[in-house]
């Protein structure tokens, strides 16, 4: 019962300013002579000042006062308007009924009085929630930390975290976050890497001490971790022992699956490394399946050459740092007879 006398009352209130003016009628006041008439006279005191000065001539000067004594005179006329606007009761009763029938036909079909209240911090915490769900990494981070701060424990939870800033490119804050997953996982090989690539990646992708002891360790316990052993040949390029890191990176590529996601980031470091070098990088740096040049390339008939060249010349346009490509493609240009 004490959900409706609210209710009624609003109802009530909202019913009186609405049919109010219906009942009592209101006053239509179109009083706005005097003011008309000041800005006419402001108008005609200008127009002699610009006859004065010459600006306009005096057939200009005569019709401009006309105009604006006749508006004068429209203006007084019009000030004679004023009254009383007529009571409507009818009307009144229409929208009071009309109002309160829509009121109860809404709050029958959608309203609840027994539902328990919902405050706004549980309704936007739900919607931020919905928003995670759908891929808003920025909701996600907020949903997450959220729920560390009542399980820190968590340890999903902190490597869930630690990727969203990842993706945001946050590495101090995915560091921490992967600093907690590590620990909470047990000093699991694959997440000191990760923080330690976070550490690295936050410090511009110069590999420092601390992150160089973390990948040490990994090595100790996991000897074949793909991104240890990538980061400290990468630190061994920074203090300029060039042949190590070239040494490891290659051996590195070497125990690697041709389709794995880092090789195209070790090719990368062997080819910049080689450039910087001097190197000729196509003897060092073993085939790219991806980029082997296919039967037709490689066994090309006489006849056939012309289409062959055309073809690995367009996918040098897409590619221009595929090095076998270009050694392919002189071979077939020699065996056409090409310079």
């Amino acid at each position: 019962m004490s959900f409706w006398i609210p209710v009624v009352l609003l109802t009530i209130l909202s019913l009186a300013f609405l049919v109010r003016p219906l009942l009592r009628g209101v006053r239509i006041d179109g009083t706005r002579a005097a003011y008309d008439l000041a800005v006419y006279r402001d108008q005609l005191e200008e127009v002699d000042r610009d006859h004065r000065r010459g600006l306009i001539g005096d057939e200009e000067a005569s019709a401009a006062k006309r105009e604006i004594r006749r508006r004068a005179i429209d203006a007084e006329v019009n000030d004679t308007i004023t009254g009383i606007a007529g009571r409507n009761p009818v009307a009144a009763s229409v929208i009071a009924v009309a109002v309160i029938a829509a009121g109860a036909g809404l709050y029958g079909a959608l309203g609840d009085p027994g539902a328990q209240d919902r405050p706004l911090a549980e309704r936007i915490s739900n919607e931020r929630t919905r928003l995670a769900e759908g891929g808003d990494i920025d909701a996600r981070i907020v949903v997450l930390k959220e729920r560390l701060a009542e399980n820190p424990d968590n340890f999903e939870q902190w490597w869930l975290l630690a990727r969203s800033y990842g993706f945001q490119n946050r590495y101090a804050e995915a560091a921490e976050a992967y600093r907690k997953a590590a620990e909470l996982s047990g000093d699991r090989p694959d997440m000191l890497s990760a923080y330690a690539e976070a550490v690295t990646l936050a410090n511009g992708n110069k590999v420092p001490q601390e992150a160089r002891l973390v990948f040490e360790q990994v090595r100790r316990s996991a000897p074949e971790e793909p991104r240890a052993r990538y980061y400290l040949a990468l630190y061994e390029a920074q203090q300029q022992r060039f042949d190590v890191a070239m040494t490891q990176w290659l051996s590195l590529l070497e125990d690697s699956p041709p389709d794995a996601p880092w090789v195209p980031l070790v090719r990368k470091g062997i080819t910049d490394m080689g450039r910087f070098q001097n190197l000729d990088v196509a003897t060092i740096l073993p085939p790219d399946p991806a980029q082997t040049p296919t039967a037709t390339e490689s066994e090309a008939q006489p006849a056939e050459l012309p289409q062959a060249i055309a073809a690995l010349q367009s996918r040098l346009d897409a590619s221009p740092r595929d090095y076998q490509g270009w050694l392919q493609l002189a071979r077939l240009q020699n065996q056409a007879g090409d310079e």
